[in-house]
């Protein structure tokens, strides 16, 4: 089963996070035929690069990390629907652009109607990029109302900790949800999927020191 076609916006395009795991893992899919035809990926960063020099970085990183055999014919087909654009997240003007690079997009067809916005960047830059993409009138999910469908949606997903402290979290939640909706935000913590995490219980049973002290 295909995944519904979109585009994904991925902030933070150069860092770790997108080239040990989000480019690698879309691959994957690819690789499986999960992607849609209509799926294209708009990778956002702060670092003066072309579209081609980052696919060149990215498809290196693809074919180290990705834990399907790498083959080319399988990322020709993919790199072709992967762009680069530079952006300061700060930065409220370069969002017209983006707007406009996604507005003609749409209109010859290269992009779905849909958008994911992944935010792959540290935590002082989910707000400032969740109030410019809604200035920029990239937010639309309240014009969508109860016209979308699973074929007309946008969603939010945040990878890192969020906020510094519980004030920090409630602060920066209030002002990403007073955009968009909760039930519209996946939120994501990667150090979850740790081994110790996963077995944090049997660390605790097989732990003669600590297991005592948990116990208190």
């Amino acid at each position: 089963m295909k995944i519904p076609g979109c585009l994904m916006t991925i902030f933070g395009a150069t860092g770790d996070l997108t080239h040990r795991k989000l480019m690698p893992a879309l691959y994957q899919l690819h690789f499986q035929g999960f992607l849609p035809d209509d799926f294209a990926v708009l990778a956002i960063g702060r670092r003066d690069k072309s579209t081609e020099s980052f696919r060149k970085e990215i498809k290196d990183s693809v074919a180290k990390y990705a834990s399907r055999h790498f083959r080319d014919e399988c990322w020709n087909t993919l790199e072709n629907r992967i762009e680069y654009l530079q952006i300061d997240f700060q930065d409220s003007d370069c969002y017209t652009g983006l707007a406009k690079k996604i507005k003609e997009g749409r209109a010859a067809g290269q992009y779905a109607v849909s958008d994911l916005f992944y935010l792959a960047v540290a935590p002082d830059h989910f707000g400032p990029i969740v109030s410019n993409l809604d200035q920029a009138g990239l937010i639309k999910i309240a014009a969508l109302g109860k016209s979308a469908s699973e074929d007309h949606w946008q969603r939010l997903v945040i990878e890192k900790p969020f906020g510094k402290d519980l004030d920090s979290a409630t602060e920066l939640n209030r002002s990403i949800t007073g955009i968009i909706p909760e039930s519209n935000i996946f939120r994501i913590d990667h150090y979850l999927a740790k081994e110790m995490i996963q077995n944090i219980t049997m660390l605790r049973r097989q732990n003669a020191i600590f297991e005592p002290l948990w116990n208190e």
